[in-house]
């Protein structure tokens, strides 16, 4: 088993390894040690994590959706009626969100309000 002088040594090892070159830092903390990220660095990476965490849709955006999965083609205002308030705005949410991708799928549900593609146009505008 490694003693005390031991293990300050590895970890002094860890630091001097760590000290300029990296984005992190071996830091004591509270009788313990953490990797953290040094303070020059942390808001680009602050900025770099929000960037790749996936945006959630709301409870609102999920029930427009699941209208719109089971009753597809629909409307505006059938989504509207069966949600039971005016759902302009979720929709509208939904097909900026959506129209920014590049899929077939994403374009049908853009143009029609639904996930399978269909001949017919039935976007209707309040």
């Amino acid at each position: 088993m490694a003693g005390e002088s031991a293990v300050r040594a590895a970890l002094a090892e860890l630091r001097a390894a760590y000290s300029d070159e990296h984005g992190v830092e071996l830091v004591e903390i509270a009788e313990g040690w953490q990797f953290l990220t040094r303070r020059e660095y942390a808001e680009t990476i602050e900025r770099a994590q929000f960037a790749l965490r996936p945006r959630r849709l709301s409870p609102a955006a999920l029930e427009t959706l699941a209208i719109i999965a089971y009753r597809q083609p629909v409307g505006r205002l059938e989504v509207d009626e069966i949600r039971g308030v005016d759902s302009g705005a979720v929709m509208d949410k939904l097909v900026e969100r959506v129209s920014s991708k590049s899929s077939r799928v994403a374009k049908a549900l853009v143009a029609r309000y639904s996930t399978a593609p269909r001949r017919r146009f039935r976007r209707f505008s309040d």
